[in-house]
């Protein structure tokens, strides 16, 4: 078998074309190591001399005081390794040697070859082999690893990071990824101002008030706590919220008639019906002002409020009325027990004449809408009389009025005219108006009233004074700017409103009425 000559060591990466020159690979890559020819080879000593600090034996392959050797018989490739995951970019350097460099006895350095490759790093830094010759520069060498390296580190000084965060530089933490929602174990980088602000860690979990999120989700709902924060759901439209102690929280909504007025505030003993065990109550000494009064005539103090309530009917309220008017045993009562007393509270009696005197005693039988009229001089005794009035107004049933004094009387209520013509009305549909002056309506008034006197104006049903300049209405002929004198309006005039002096000013589409009789 002929000796080979001139050998020559090729990459081959993740099974592509073998490499004769150094390529350029990826982390994990997978790299064989072969010869370009297996021809006479006997031996073949595979070796990687150079490699990133850190890089393992890989299988298959014997760490000779850091240099990793594989011999292959008959110039079979070596054991196929994979290149780190990360971490240990740089420069991979390896050899090999044939038939341990012997020609026919007699060294031979044909029989010895060198190739290589390379990770480059993230950053943009080259890294520098030992016995680095030209293999990744054939004209400066190694000299233009560094040349370039120091290139590197003149555009970025060393210790610079360009992902770090700065304490001068706006926006870098805006463009760090959110996460949404925090749990108690994210962690936090703080300055810790009782370590001379020595930067620390912390966890969510371990801020004040323990870095829990609010537990409310709906409109209404009140922040409360049990054993931890908790959410109170909103009630009931009109309920309200009372002490509950049998519920988690101590609190619950319910309706304010489930709310208990006790009829014996000085026991304060909560009744079965009660919210919690709590009820609306009202202070004794109130209670007292009427327990400690007659209701038939005798004072005395059994009464209860069940009793009062079966003593002051409907009927009695309405059939009898006593007022409040000077100081007297009730008003004494309330001061006794230092109790506010309200001088026109209603209070009413039944049977025999009362003995408060500021009170006024009614008949005992009345007929429907009969006049009120005094009986005797004491001025608390009272009668109906003949005379009735209606739900509408109607007086009806007297036999004659009589003045004390001449009336003075209208002249035109004499006039015939007047007693027998209806009034004149006109409906007119409201402008808008927004300052003083301004015209009520687009419609002027379509008859002159009589005698020319301002007639009546009802806006929206409601009567509104008419007269000069200064009167919330005026009528006028030159489109505001004077106002028409009393017997001086005619057909033709319009309407307009002082805003400021009514305290209103109209809506357009509003409804106005005049009236003049």
């Amino acid at each position: 078998m002929a000796a080979p000559q001139n050998i020559a060591l090729h990459v081959v990466v993740n099974a592509g074309a073998p490499q004769v020159s150094p390529p350029t690979v990826a982390f994990s890559d997978s790299i064989v190591l072969q010869l370009d020819s297996a021809s006479g080879v006997q031996s073949a000593k595979y070796r990687i001399t150079e490699y990133p600090e850190g890089f393992a034996c890989p299988a298959g392959w014997t760490d000779l005081n850091g240099i990793y050797t594989v011999t292959r018989q008959n110039g079979a490739p070596a054991p196929a390794f994979a290149l780190p995951a990360s971490t240990y970019w740089g420069k991979y350097f390896f050899d090999v040697e044939v038939n341990e460099r012997r020609r026919d006895g007699t060294i031979a350095d044909d029989l010895f070859a060198e190739n290589a490759l390379q990770i480059p790093s993230t950053t943009g830094i080259e890294d520098v082999g030992y016995r680095e010759s030209n293999q990744f520069d054939s004209k400066r060498q190694w000299v233009g690893a560094i040349k370039a390296l120091l290139r590197h580190y003149d555009a970025a000084p060393v210790g610079s990071d360009p992902d770090a965060i700065h304490d001068n530089v706006a926006g870098e933490i805006a463009a760090i990824a959110l996460k949404a929602s925090p749990v108690s174990g994210d962690l936090l980088v703080i300055e810790d101002s009782a370590d001379s602000n020595n930067k620390k860690r912390v966890t969510v979990g371990s801020l004040p008030g323990g870095g829990t999120s609010s537990p409310l989700t709906t409109k209404g709902d009140l922040y409360t706590y049990d054993t931890d924060n908790a959410r109170l759901p909103v009630g009931a439209d009109n309920s309200v919220v009372t002490a509950a102690s049998a519920q988690d929280t101590g609190l619950a909504y319910v309706a304010p008639s489930a709310l208990v007025y006790s009829a014996s505030p000085s026991n304060y003993t909560p009744d079965s019906s009660t919210i919690g065990g709590h009820f609306i109550g009202i202070d004794a000494a109130l209670a007292g002002i009427g327990a400690a009064h007659a209701l038939g005539g005798a004072e005395h103090t059994a009464d209860t409020l069940a009793n009062l309530n079966t003593k002051v009917s409907d009927a009695t309220l309405v059939s009898q009325t006593y007022v409040d008017g000077a100081d007297d045993s009730h008003q004494a009562a309330a001061e006794a027990t230092a109790e506010a007393y309200t001088d026109s509270a209603i209070s009413t009696h039944e049977g025999a004449a009362d003995p408060h005197s500021p009170y006024s005693l009614a008949p005992g039988a009345v007929s429907d809408n009969r006049l009120v009229r005094f009986d005797g001089t004491t001025g608390r005794a009272t009668q109906q009389s003949a005379a009735t009035e209606s739900d509408a107004g109607a007086v009806s049933g007297w036999a004659s009025v009589q003045a004390t004094a001449a009336p003075t009387v209208d002249a035109h209520l004499t006039r015939k005219d007047y007693v027998d013509t209806p009034p004149t009305t006109q409906t007119i549909v409201a402008s808008a108006t927004t300052s003083d002056g301004d015209a009520a309506s687009v419609t002027a008034l379509s008859f002159t009233p009589r005698g020319g006197r301002w007639p009546d104006v009802y806006w929206q049903g409601v009567w509104g004074e008419v007269g000069d300049l200064t009167a919330p209405f005026y009528f006028s002929g030159d489109s505001g700017t004077t106002a028409r004198a009393n017997g001086a309006v005619v057909s033709g005039d319009t309407l307009h409103l002082n805003g400021s002096v009514a305290g209103f000013e109209l809506a357009a589409g509003e409804s106005i009425s005049i009236r003049s009789v």
